[in-house]
């Protein structure tokens, strides 16, 4: 046992010896294990509070981003409305909408080839390993960092890289939706 940890529990011995006659009266090895069992409580009860205090704030970021969600909406109306309202604007779209059309067209036509129907699998495996290679990444990232305790990684190369793991909602149900 540290120093640190020997001091808490005297500390907490000394407490619990002048707030509760009834621990006076066991020995010091049952006032050890009347110690241990306060900590243990004052933890879970400090994480619990700790951890409603985390499902709160998650809960507050996620309705903020949701009412700014619906602030963006009317906004990006105005700019499409105004920059529609523009007739050098909306002769360009017209324009692009063209270009773009027949652009679109000929890559089809491109890639309806064998050469280009080859090389669009070529891409497909390619993407596939990739995507494989960086879920395997993250996971030995993840076992790494876990083990260590490390938030960086050198590599083979030398780079020092910082470990990022990131966490994102799904929803899973369609509650409050209209």
């Amino acid at each position: 046992m540290d120093d640190q940890t020997k001091t808490t529990n005297q500390d907490l011995a000394e407490t619990a010896n002048t707030q509760d006659p009834q621990i006076n009266s066991y020995s010091s090895e049952d006032n050890s294990t009347q110690i241990n069992q306060v900590v243990d409580t004052k933890s879970a009860s400090s994480q619990f509070d700790y951890l409603q205090n985390l499902q709160s704030q998650i809960n507050i970021y996620l309705s903020r981003i949701e009412n700014l969600k619906q602030e963006i909406q009317p906004v990006k109306e105005m700019i499409d409305s105004y920059l529609s309202n523009d007739p050098l604007y909306a002769e360009l779209s017209v324009k692009a909408k063209e270009s773009t059309k027949e652009k679109s067209k000929r890559k089809k036509e491109l890639m309806s080839s064998p050469n280009g129907k080859a090389l669009n699998q070529k891409m497909e495996k390619i993407k596939e390993e990739q995507n494989e290679a960086n879920e395997m990444l993250s996971q030995l990232l993840s076992e790494y960092q876990k083990a260590t305790g490390a938030t960086v990684f050198e590599g083979a190369d030398g780079e020092i890289r910082q470990i990022v793991m990131i966490a994102k909602l799904i929803r899973k149900t369609n509650l409050n939706r209209d």
